[in-house]
This record gives C-alpha cells, sequence and structure tokens, in this order.
C-alpha cells in the first residue's frame, strides 16, 4: 500500500445510484500501487423522484444538481486527475436524462454517462472473482430501481440480466399502502420474475450478494447473531459520510 506522501495521481469514482450516490478517490503511486483515500456517500431517493410520465421531476433535477455540485468541490479541493462519473437505474428509466445530464453539466461541469444494465451487472460479476477465490457461483446486486444478476463457472461469466425493479420501487410498489398481503405478493412477484430464467432456478451454486442491500441484510444477520465486533452503523438522515485517510 503506497505511502500518501508517494501519491502522483488521483482517480475519482461517483456511482450515482436509485437509492444513494457515492464517491470513492483512489490515489495512485508512482509503480501503481493504490489506496483509497476518501468514501463518501449520500442518501439519493431518487427512484421516489420519478413522475408518473417517467421524467426525473423538477425537485429531483434540482437536488441531483446540488448533490453533483457537492462532490464536484470535494473533487476540486482533493484536486482529483480523473473522474469517471455513472448514473444508473434511475436515470436509465427517467425519459428526460438527457436533460438532467444537461443540467448537471452546466451547473457543475461533472460529465455523467448512463451505465447499462448489463454493464452494471458485469461489473458487480468481475468485482466479485477479483475480490473473492469463490469460482462458481450467483451474483446479486439488489439497488434501488434495479436488481442485476448473473452466474459464473471457473469464474467465467455465463449469464447476466438486469430486472427493472429494486428495494426503493419494490417498496412503493408493494408497501405504500399498507397491504396486508405485501409479503405474499412480492414473494409471488419475485418467484415469476425470476422463474423465466432457468439459469437463476434450482442451482447448486452459493449466492453471493453485493451492495448496500447485501450489506444491511449482512449487518442484520451478525446482530442476530449477536457476531463479535459488530456495531450498529450510525446514519444522517441526509447524508452518510465515510473518510479513510
Amino acid at each position: 500500500m503506497c505511502a500518501l506522501r508517494d501519491i502522483e495521481q488521483k482517480h475519482a469514482m461517483i456511482d450515482i445510484g436509485s437509492n444513494s450516490i457515492r464517491l470513492v478517490v483512489m490515489g495512485i503511486d508512482g509503480q501503481g500501487f493504490y489506496r483509497q483515500l476518501l468514501n463518501f456517500k449520500a442518501v439519493a431517493r431518487l427512484s421516489g423522484f420519478i413522475d408518473d410520465n417517467d421524467n426525473l421531476s423538477e425537485a429531483g433535477m434540482r437536488y441531483y444538481c446540488r448533490r453533483s455540485g457537492f462532490f464536484q468541490s470535494i473533487l476540486r479541493r482533493e484536486k482529483v486527475t480523473a473522474v469517471d462519473a455513472v448514473a444508473t437505474a434511475a436515470m436509465r428509466k427517467a425519459r428526460n436524462r438527457d436533460q438532467v445530464l444537461a443540467s448537471v453539466k452546466e451547473q457543475t461541469g461533472l460529465n455523467i454517462r448512463i451505465l447499462a444494465g448489463l454493464k452494471e451487472a458485469f461489473y458487480g460479476y468481475y468485482a466479485i472473482i477479483n475480490s473473492t477465490c469463490v469460482e462458481d457461483g450467483i451474483s446479486i446486486d439488489i439497488g434501488g430501481g434495479s436488481t442485476e444478476v448473473t452466474m459464473f463457472r471457473n469464474r467465467e461469466l455465463i449469464h447476466s440480466h438486469s430486472f427493472p425493479f429494486g428495494a426503493v420501487t419494490l417498496y412503493n410498489t408493494f408497501y405504500a399502502q399498507n397491504d396486508k398481503k405485501a409479503d405474499s405478493k412480492l414473494e409471488h412477484f419475485l418467484r415469476e420474475q425470476f422463474s423465466a430464467f432457468d439459469w437463476l432456478t434450482d442451482q447448486p451454486l452459493p449466492v453471493i450478494g453485493i451492495g448496500g442491500s447485501a450489506r444491511n441484510l449482512a449487518r442484520i444477520d451478525q446482530a442476530k447473531r449477536h457476531y463479535d465486533g459488530w456495531s450498529p452503523p450510525v446514519y444522517d438522515p441526509a447524508l452518510t459520510i465515510e473518510r479513510t485517510d
């Protein structure tokens, strides 16, 4: 791991999801070694700003620009060398996404590209095979507005798919009206969706969860098992910031 004084470049990645926006800044030294310098997360809930016409509302656009401007100020302060900003499900769905991204560019100078669902699924698989020893498995990444799944064998990607629903959209569909049968309706819906792909059914493979939803499930499980070293996360309802120096 490189020392802070040896860093020659700073690369930033911004992941603008339906539920949250995350900024990670990596420092790279002259030998190509890197370390994480900053890790910021802001609550987004962008799916909640999509109106009945599948447009991001004016309130959503203002929020989007404010958060983008906040991240851009961090990038300038940290003198970041390169930035790769991507938006996922909420922006894929928004019919006025070109207008939104143009507005962000005009107001903040930040270029954002839309990440296709299958590309998002690939990145999840790629992260698993480069950070674990798992040879065969099924990955699942439950975001706020989409869910990406892949199957891989011998560390090679075999199948992938992006479902147009996630934790936020499923909650709004099945639980917002306090339906007493919401649990059974949700289970029926998910079984129906997953059963359309034979590679997702009756597979004797481990399932690897990635992303915020998987982390939250792991925290719940750790709490129930009184896992050593576990402590409940502390959240600011408007902004959660994690920093690594």
